[in-house]
């Protein structure tokens, strides 16, 4: 079996800690951090060595807290309140159990993997994907008061270079229906945000021009942005945001929930709710959205042969 190395050296930064891992377990500049495949002897271990030899990305079910909790500002590590701590906002991860990691990727192949293209895996997908049982994030509680940092399970958690992706244990042999699409929206959702944080969500020129991007900030209602062609929020209006909006409506949601008719218009709504419908008459009434979107859809697929809108259409029917 081929044994396959990749060594990241890790440049010297300005560090912080806001976990409890102490500032001197971060490793210095010229430290070799290095990730070998397989990590076992199990049968899984060979598909594992194929996904990293077709895609450059680590299927990694030994790894330390440095891998998915550092970046280069600070740990990412959460905490719940607890009466010793308050807490801290941040991620949480459980090691996997061994036994249900080949389970845990056949998930992740149906819900994720199997709806790209070899040509975009290969592009946009992290270095690591961090194979745990449980991932958490914790964050403010404000059902009680005072707030309370909590834990809540999610699918998975981008961090910096890597994926964190939950359900390798015994569940993952019983996921009802609803169970594995809450899984499947809640990890491609994570993956977009992967891939706009790691800077591979980029406008071309062409987009860029599609939009008159410095009128954006006086147009403080949604019929007038949605008139130019510029989703929201309109103070932060920018070419990049409108990309990763537009990824976004094809890979978590349908043709026929963006072509809906009928819709009404809350002019102060900036969230996807607002989505519904987005390119009827009544809300795309310059078609300028709908032009723009075809722009990015058709880039993909002349760039990297996948129609995202596809993914969409599967994951949100």
């Amino acid at each position: 079996m081929r044994i396959t190395y990749l060594y990241i050296f890790l440049s010297l930064c300005a560090l912080s800690s806001c976990s409890d891992t102490d500032d001197s377990a971060i490793e210095p500049s010229g430290i070799e951090t290095g990730y070998i495949v397989p990590q076992g002897n199990n049968d899984f271990d060979s598909d594992i060595v194929k996904f990293y030899e077709d895609y450059g990305s680590y299927l990694l079910y030994r790894f330390t807290d440095k891998d998915a909790y550092w970046t280069p500002s600070k740990w990412t590590n959460g905490e719940p309140s607890s009466d010793e701590s308050q807490g801290k906002m941040g991620f949480i991860y459980i090691a996997p159990d061994e036994n249900y990691i080949k389970p845990q990727l056949d998930l992740l192949n149906r819900t994720w993997f199997n709806h790209y293209s070899p040509e975009f895996l290969d592009k946009f997908l992290p270095v690591k994907i961090l194979l745990c049982s449980q991932v958490q994030y914790c964050n403010y509680d404000f059902s009680s008061w005072p707030a309370q940092i909590k834990g809540a399970d999610v699918p998975g958690y981008y961090n910096y270079d890597n994926i964190c992706v939950s359900y390798a244990k015994e569940e993952v042999l019983n996921l009802t229906t609803e169970q594995e699409t809450a899984f499947e929206k809640g990890i491609n959702r994570v993956f977009v945000d992967c891939m706009y944080g790691q800077s591979k969500l980029n406008p071309t020129e062409v987009f860029k021009a599609s939009a008159n991007y410095s009128i954006a900030s006086t147009q403080n209602t949604n019929t007038k942005l949605w008139t130019i062609g510029i989703l929201q929020p309109y103070y932060s209006a920018s070419p990049e945001n409108d990309w990763k909006q537009f990824v976004t409506m094809m890979i978590l949601y349908s043709e026929a929930y963006l072509n809906k008719e009928g819709t009404t218009i809350n002019e102060y709504d900036t969230k996807e709710t607002s989505w519904e419908g987005i390119f009827s008459p009544v809300k795309d009434k310059s078609g300028l959205l709908k032009k723009r979107y075809n722009m990015v859809r058709q880039f993909y697929i002349d760039n990297y042969n996948v129609d995202l809108q596809l993914v969409g259409n599967t994951i949100y029917p």
